[in-house]
């Protein structure tokens, strides 16, 4: 009976023939005294006048998320019986949907054979998919080359976007990347660019370049390995393999991803 008189209330606050501070009014007095039978006449009261007046341009909003703010506190705390709760909880989600109640489903019944057939047959073909754009050494290499200015994330982020070079490219390319790396000043720099190459061989994570081939790296190590000028450039180049790009390496070591035989071609060129 509590019940069909508040949503008369309701009702009647919709209609504009009460004021919506008399709802407010009550809101308040039940949230005042948070009984299990105050809080289920409030979950029916704001079901019936949330979906007319909960608004942003609407003068009373402030009022109405302060409410919700208090029954937020309420749903959390420990005195809350668990019918009330689950009412507000309810409301809350009612409110954030929009004040769209939700609408289930009927579960379907088991097909026939013959329906299941017809349901397969109306199956509209796949639509074809896009050509993949194909690798641009110029934006992978200038990427590689804002390493310092962008820092480790942006470009991880720049190059998982672009298209891998293909398996034929790829040595050259781990060449490339390393050398330019080793090329670094900055050991900060260095260890995020070395961060980077490692990223490429991850298999199956999203967003670290997953196509790339595991022989590309053992190739790429070896061309970078055998360029001796690099040596003369970077005279600090066995201190950097030694200390930074090897334990970039381990984790493709344990994955079983870089061979033993590339990491002695490295360890040659850290004693040296």
């Amino acid at each position: 009976r509590m019940l069909g008189t508040i949503r008369f209330v309701g009702a009647l606050v919709v209609r504009r023939m009460l004021a919506t501070k008399v709802m407010f009014t009550i809101c308040f007095e039940l949230l005042g005294a948070p009984t299990g039978e105050a809080l289920e006449s409030l979950a029916a009261l704001l079901t019936v006048v949330g979906p007319e007046f909960d608004r942003k341009a609407w003068s009373g909003r402030a009022s109405m998320t302060g409410i919700f703010y208090e029954i937020d506190a309420i749903i959390k705390g420990k005195q809350c019986d668990a019918r009330a709760r689950c009412l507000l909880q309810d409301v809350v989600e009612l409110r954030a949907g929009g004040w769209q109640a939700r609408v289930v489903k009927r579960a379907e019944g088991p097909m026939k054979l013959d329906e299941v057939a017809q349901r397969a047959g109306a199956r509209l073909p796949e639509a074809p998919r896009a050509p993949e754009a194909p690798f641009d050494r110029a934006l992978f290499r200038a990427a590689v080359r804002g390493l310092a200015e962008e820092g480790f994330e942006a470009v991880a982020e720049r190059l998982a976007e672009l298209p891998p070079p293909p398996a034929g490219q790829q040595p050259g390319e781990v060449s490339f990347v390393l050398r330019e790396v080793a090329r670094e000043p900055d050991a900060s720099v260095r260890r995020a660019g070395f961060a980077v190459v490692t990223r490429f061989f991850y298999k199956g994570q999203a967003g670290t370049g997953a196509c790339w081939e595991a022989a590309a790296l053992a190739e790429g190590i070896r061309k970078f390995s055998v360029r001796r000028s690099l040596l003369e450039e970077v005279p600090a180049l066995p201190e950097i393999v030694k200390r930074e790009l090897l334990p970039a390496l381990k984790p493709l070591k344990v994955g079983g991803i870089v061979s033993k035989a590339s990491l002695e071609h490295l360890e040659l060129v850290g004693a040296a």
